[in-house]
């Protein structure tokens, strides 16, 4: 295998995996977010059609921005937007011509229609303040009648009450089309008076079957491709069960539900017609009679809009905007983007693996037969896109790929620049607010708070040539929480600076009007000149020969595909273009004449050697539905043009093989070279082994993993593929590998075979009954072996933070104190136990005045009253009354057993120390620790089953009872068990009376914040808050917030802040810039009024009496939850007694985090200043 490429380009930084242990697989991948530029190496002369350093120019740096704020009221000033240089923004429409736009297309007039969702997720807000069409949400089509660049005229096409927030529409001429799930609805205007009248135009439902009913994770919209096909695209609110007009059923379904009350249940694992299981959301393609219906991309979370160039490629942005994951990315044929696992069952979230950053777990990027993630971009909320391939703004934009970023407030630029068999997407800007690119900007200023009410929701291009946005226009992003009480939105009009570009008058019904829309930079015009030209072969030839001669590559590109379509002279003749110089004219040629029925095999001969590993890759996809007999000899060619680089490639080889793995496998092993030596591979075989892993190679795999004298990356990919392989060996050696090693791949099988055991090797005994080596079923620390897992964990504790300690230690024989190092300390890691004691009914015993069994520490010492460096304990400058002063790390063991203690409670806290001796006090110290107890009696859970059945039980007294329920409150494990009780009715009124109280004082937080839902508080909460808008107008301490945030008010335990926290609830890292101020305050003081798609919490009883809370994030058997302290539960379908969702958030309300109105300014003052990324 030699790599061929020859259009490499250049980097300004690396291609790496950057969160994989050692060196990547595929170092010219790159996973991290892009940088807004970078230097190219040519690449092919068709798809460089403009010199990036002249886009790059285009682009508006923060030199450049100016704004100024229009009204809030409603989007009636252009100015607050920046455009691009060399370019300028106009407003052409606005409210009331219409309302709350969610997608816009052009006609052939340079009329632009409009979806409305004014009535969008009335469950959440059908108050009678906001504004409601109770005839049913609209089609509206605007017109600029005198063409002086402003709409004047506003007219409504239809409405209809099966239109339930539409996010699509697309205008064929009379055919309007319009995306609004459960179906795809086609109104045909037979009169073509632009208005639809029953009993004169007609409405069909053209494919119906679609999930996401009022849900903005449903059906998006229709555009037609350069093939004469439509493609759309849904989100991943299915199941989506789809029949096309040709009989075909699609079924594609996935574990997430949620966002709407409409979405109660999906259907992961389902098979479509071709035999395939099709996750979450995906990208089609149909017929436009709707026959043919195809897949071209699955598994995304909520691609809003899929948007295909006149080379038939397709791009797509995806979103997650919980977490810093959105992404944009070329969309290859037969794509797995890699939301969910790959059947469909769990979240990214439930597959993470230990050594894994958020972005590449929740993109699936180290899993074999997934989609590079193209450009991570972080937080946003990505919309409508279009592919702008006119010259009206400008040799920079000819080609740029158009994303609108409603949570950014932006419009992203992007040049596609081809790179081996993928394409790289540098970001560059067309229109903002302004917010993103001013680096003296501060989001927190109230008086410009209203530039981010600018929410592009979709970007289309006129027949002018011209580019026109669509805005929201609204405070929150989407229907979550919509504050826009009044539908507000507008629509701008981008041109280029200073010229008045005049709209073309089309007339289809002339060969000059056919040709001249087939030019068009609308997409769905040039489907109208398409169509008309297909249908006349003889006028065709002349509007090809017209076409081939233009000097924007893309119109030459839609000739190739009429071309094809033509007659069999005219496929003959595209024949030739497969010998072009250019790479990609090649391309499209071999594309027009699949889908124009040629015959792929003989097709694929021709191209097997090409040097572009771009055709190449084109090749190995059509191999995808070729039999084996026919495909293999092709197959070993195509992979004899990777370079064992290219992960783009790989994927296709990959797709070229699907279903052919196992009939393929031994021609691959004796062709390229694994005779038997495992330490001798290729790295572009051991790529190969990596993507195909089918059963066969299990015993070179095992060979592989236990090769001294490979390296560990390579050692450790071997171990992954294994992982993958469906099939009792490979369970096998995957419990040989974690009971023989290598030692240091001994904890990456252990961690696979917990995690395989109940999905892929679930049916396997092997995996079953494994039973963890003693070495790796505990923890050592200080050299001391500890029982089982921390009953407790504070997780990081920095300077300035306490750890607040309460275990129920009923029936232990040891305690063990552990402090571990969390990192960046300098050898400062001071820590001390403050105040530890042991509670026993209503009394209390200071644990300093027992004598410990066993202190370990490898630092200095450990001391009763004293640091480590025998001085006086203090934290945060304050002398700790009594105390055990340690070093991490470190492990003090106290023997408590027949005392009758119940509970261990302390505080836990950086020492000070001393300037010149270490400690916080310690010049450019940075400590951070992690406080855990660890005991060997009975597990919280069987404590908490105990006392279940005493104060169940009817025997018992009343006063046993009383105390059993106390003792339930006060853990965790036991309030789950009580909130379980009270959610079924099994509670009693005088039981529930006992632990209210109690309840709401648990040392868990999402205990107290699901027991407001359950259980009355008897007293108030102290003084009420402030108002909003008084809160919003008062200063906060940034550098208090963050100390608030990570440790009084907890919110570390859940969220994540950069590289801070825990990543359980959404990330906060980035919420200023989806959240302005006021909407963030009242996100924090109200919780449970806009809980975030995928964060629902559920209560889930076990057959065993145990009661769990967290989020579902997979579906099937097991069913998987992660809890509030972020562990995964993977539980049997047949274990659970009873689940129910709760209409609380597990936030706890401000009241019960127990902070001032001051301390919650100072933690939204913390919040805006966190850094967005570029």
């Amino acid at each position: 295998m030699t790599a061929t490429s020859t259009m490499r380009p250049t980097r300004d930084v690396p291609m790496e995996f950057p969160e994989m242990a050692g060196e990547p697989y595929w170092p010219e991948l790159d996973a991290r977010p892009r940088r807004n530029a970078g230097r190219f190496a040519s690449p092919c002369a068709a798809r460089a059609v403009f010199p990036f350093a002249l886009f790059l120019s285009a682009i508006a740096g923060p030199s450049q921005m100016s704004a100024r704020i229009g009204s809030a009221d409603e989007p009636n000033d252009a100015s607050r937007l920046v455009a691009a240089e060399g370019l300028e923004v106009s407003v052409w429409a606005k409210s009331p011509m219409f309302f709350n736009p969610t997608n816009i297309d052009v006609d052939e007039r340079g009329r632009i229609w409009v979806t409305e969702a004014v009535n969008y997720r009335d469950f959440n807000s059908a108050n009678g303040e906001r504004l409601r069409h109770a005839l049913g949400d609209r089609v509206v089509i605007l017109e600029d009648t005198d063409r002086d660049g402003t709409a004047d005229r506003s007219s409504v096409f239809v409405q209809d009450k099966d239109l339930v927030a539409p996010l699509g529409i697309a205008v064929f001429g009379n055919r309007v089309v319009v995306s609004c799930s459960p179906s795809i609805l086609v109104y045909t205007d037979r009169n073509r008076d632009g208005r639809f009248e029953e009993g004169v135009d007609t409405k069909e439902r053209f494919l119906t079957g679609f999930g996401g009913l009022d849900h903005d994770h449903g059906l998006h919209s229709v555009a037609a491709g350069p093939d004469g096909r439509w493609y759309f695209n849904a989100g991943n609110a299915g199941p989506h069960i789809v029949t096309d007009r040709s009989g075909w059923t699609l079924r594609a379904g996935g574990w997430y539900t949620g966002g709407t009350p409409h979405n109660t249940t999906n259907s992961p694992g389902l098979k479509s017609d071709d035999g395939r299981i099709y996750v979450g959301g995906l990208t089609m393609s149909m017929n436009a009679d709707g026959t043919g219906l195809e897949v071209h991309g699955h598994n995304y979370r909520n691609n809003y809009e899929t948007c295909v160039d006149s080379f038939g490629d397709l791009f797509q942005n995806d979103n997650d905007d919980q977490v810093v994951a959105c992404r944009t990315t070329w969309l290859m044929q037969y794509a797995n983007a890699g939301f969910s696992s790959s059947d469909g069952k769990r979240g990214w979230n439930a597959d993470r693996r230990p050594d894994q950053s958020i972005p590449i777990a929740h993109w699936h990027q180290d899993d074999p037969g997934i989609l590079p993630m193209g450009d991570l971009y972080g937080a946003g909320s990505p919309t409508g896109m279009v592919v702008y391939e006119g010259d009206a703004l400008g040799d920079a934009f000819r080609g740029a790929v158009l994303s609108c970023e409603a949570g950014r407030n932006v419009v992203f630029a992007y040049r596609a620049a081809p790179r081996g068999a993928g394409f790289d997407l540098e970001r560059g800007m067309l229109v903002s607010s302004g917010r993103q690119d001013d680096p003296n900007y501060k989001w927190n200023k109230v008086e410009q708070d209203e530039r981010a009410w600018f929410r592009p929701s979709d970007a289309a291009v006129g027949i002018d040539g011209a580019v026109y946005v669509a805005d929201w226009f609204d405070p929150i992003v989407g229907g979550h929480d919509m504050r826009d009480k009044v539908g507000a939105g507008a629509i701008y009009r981008i041109t280029r600076k200073g010229e008045q570009h005049s709209v073309p008058r089309l007339d289809l019904d002339t060969p000059e009007g056919r040709i001249a829309a087939m030019r068009n930079p609308a997409p769905n015009v040039r489907f109208l000149g398409f169509e008309r030209l297909r249908k006349a072969p003889d006028e065709a030839r002349r509007a090809i020969a017209d076409l081939r001669r233009d000097e924007n590559p893309y119109v030459r590109a839609r000739a190739i595909w009429l071309l094809a379509q033509l007659d069999s002279a005219g496929a003959v003749e595209v024949q030739g273009q497969l010998d072009d110089a250019d790479p990609m004219h090649r391309i499209v040629a071999f594309r027009a004449l699949r889908r124009a029925g040629a015959d792929v095999v003989g097709l694929v001969r021709r191209l097997a050697r090409d040097p572009s590993p771009a055709v190449r890759r084109e090749a190995a996809l059509a191999l995808r539905d070729v039999g084996i007999d026919a495909a293999r000899d092709l197959i070993l060619e195509l992979i004899e043009g990777y370079d064992g680089r290219d992960r783009w490639y790989l994927e296709a080889i990959g797709t070229a093989c699907e279903g052919k793995e196992e009939a393929i496998f031994g021609s691959i092993v004796e062709r390229f070279g694994a005779t038997g030596d495992a330490s001798h591979w290729s790295d572009a075989f051991a790529d190969l082994v990596w993507r195909l892993h089918p059963t066969a190679s299990v015993p070179l795999l095992r060979a592989r993993i236990a090769a001294a004298d490979v390296t560990a990356r390579r050692r450790k990919q071997a171990v992954d593929a294994l992982a993958f392989v469906a099939d009792g060996s490979a369970a096998e050696a995957m419990v040989e590998a974690a009971r023989q090693g290598p030692d240091d791949l001994r904890a990456d099988a252990d961690w696979w075979i917990a995690f395989r055991r109940t999905n892929l090797w679930q049916e396997y005994p092997i995996a079953k009954e494994y039973a963890r080596p003693a070495d790796l079923s505990t923890s050592i620390v200080a050299g001391v072996r500890l029982p089982g897992q921390a009953v407790y964990s504070s997780g990081t504790v920095r300077a300035g933070e306490m750890a607040d300690i309460l275990v129920d230690i009923a029936g232990a024989q040891h305690v063990f104190l552990v402090v571990t190092d969390a990192g960046d300390g300098n050898s400062c890691e001071w820590a001390d136990w403050a105040e530890p004691r042991l509670l026993r009914g209503g009394s209390e015993s200071r644990l300093t005045e027992l004598a410990w069994e066993r202190a370990e520490i490898t630092f200095g010492r450990v001391r009763v009253d004293r640091n480590c460096e025998d001085m006086p304990l203090r934290i945060h400058g304050r002398p700790v009354p009594y105390g055990i002063g340690t070093h991490a790390p470190s492990v003090v063991v106290y023997d408590v057993g027949g005392q009758g203690f119940e509970w261990f409670a302390a505080r836990g806290g950086l020492d000070n120390g001393r300037e010149d001796r270490g400690g916080t006090d310690y010049p450019g110290a940075q400590p951070s620790v992690v406080f855990e107890v660890y005991h060997d009696g009975p597990t919280p859970e069987s404590r908490a089953r105990g006392l279940e059945a005493t104060m169940l039980d009817p025997a018992s007294t009343a006063d046993a009872r009383r105390d059993a329920a106390l003792a339930l409150a006060k853990s965790r494990p036991g309030g789950l068990r009580l909130l379980g009780l009270a959610s079924q009715g099994k509670l009693s009124a005088e039981l529930s009376e006992w632990v209210a109280e109690p309840l709401h004082r648990n040392p868990d937080l999402s205990v107290r914040a699901l027991a407001s839902r359950h259980f009355r508080r008897s007293s108030a909460e102290g003084s009420p808050y402030p108002a909003i808008e008084e809160l919003v107008t008062m200063a906060g301490d940034a550098q208090r917030g963050r100390t608030i945030a990570l440790g009084k008010g907890q919110c570390a335990a859940c969220h994540a802040f950069g590289s801070e926290g825990k990543p359980v609830g959404p990330d906060l890292t980035y919420i200023a810039g989806k959240l302005d101020r006021t909407r963030l305050i009242d996100a924090i003081l109200n919780p449970s009024a806009t809980i975030s798609f995928g964060y629902e919490t559920w209560l889930v009883g076990l057959d065993d009496g145990q009661v769990l809370t967290g989020f579902v994030v997979g579906e099937g058997d097991p069913v998987v939850l992660i809890d509030a302290k972020g562990e995964t539960h993977r539980l049997p379908a047949d274990s659970i007694e009873f689940r129910k969702r709760q209409e609380v958030s597990i936030m706890p309300e401000l009241a019960r985090a127990q902070l001032t109105p001051n301390e919650l300014v100072d933690v939204v003052e913390f919040l805006g200043g966190l850094s967005n990324p570029k």
